[in-house]
């Protein structure tokens, strides 16, 4: 299904798959009124992989969390500031900047609801990290300090502009999906996963190599990135096949039927 719906037996047409996005908390106005945001090209994104958006609100109550579930089919983390260190166990490096520990607690909580009941994700860029922590796994709180290497992983180029290459693991689902084993990427992080949560299989490195992407082992759908496939579906078409097969596998999730690309 893409750019709307399949048609029903009465000629009527069924509704998109709906992929919730998880808010963020923005840092305070002058007035000290904060806004719930999400990034515009994830959901331009998602619109034209035949998708429709919902927003996710911040909250404290898994309850809630556990209702916003029902409502989608599927998930994507989106990126943002750095996760608190405390939450994976770690004492806080200087380097650590626009930590909001409610979102922080919010998307681990919504990230496990989600992988437990067996909801396809995309997480991208933060989302990978907030994908391994909420699993059991760490972070490299700054790269350039604790693990300096040849790739400039935060870019000065423009948010459209591919970077430094990427090496994908053969057999790898990401490699299936991106059609290809080796990519140039955009690259916006100085954070990185360093102690892979249990579940998790890495799909991708770098070439000083920094995890680029990991895969569930025994989910359907559940890819992580350290890139930014929503910035460049246009300028590296391979990019958008991400959200392409996450609302397909949604969309058969929902249906009970098995992916297009499966059969």
């Amino acid at each position: 299904m893409r750019n709307g719906g399949r048609r029903t037996e009465d000629g009527g047409e069924e509704r998109r798959p709906i992929i919730g996005v998880p808010a963020a908390l923005a840092r305070p106005t002058e007035t000290g009124y904060v806004h719930q945001q999400v990034g515009s090209p994830y959901t331009r994104a998602l619109e034209e992989a035949g998708a429709l958006t919902l927003v996710l609100p911040v909250t404290d109550q898994p309850e809630l969390i556990r209702e916003m579930l029902t409502l989608v089919d599927g998930i994507v983390l989106q990126g943002g500031g750095d996760i608190a260190p405390r939450l994976y166990g770690q004492e806080q490096l200087p380097m650590i900047t626009h930590v909001d520990e409610m979102t922080d607690e919010f998307e681990l909580e919504l990230c496990r609801q989600a992988v437990q009941n067996d909801l396809p994700i995309l997480a991208i860029c933060r989302g990978i990290q907030v994908l391994n922590v909420a699993l059991g796994g760490t972070l490299v709180q700054d790269l350039p300090t604790e693990r300096p290497g040849t790739v400039p992983h935060r870019q000065a180029a423009s948010r459209q502009t591919p970077s430094h290459r990427i090496y994908v693991y053969r057999g790898s689902k990401l490699a299936e999906i991106l059609g290809r084993e080796e990519i140039t990427v955009n690259s916006f992080h100085h954070q990185a996963i360093d102690e892979l949560a249990g579940g998790l299989t890495v799909s991708a490195r770098s070439e000083d190599d920094v995890i680029e992407g990991v895969e569930a082992i025994d989910k359907e759908f559940v890819i992580g990135v350290q890139f930014h496939p929503e910035e460049t579906t246009r300028s590296i078409p391979a990019t958008a096949e991400l959200f392409r097969r996450l609302v397909e596998t949604a969309d058969a999730r929902r249906d009970g039927r098995p992916p297009e690309s499966e059969r």
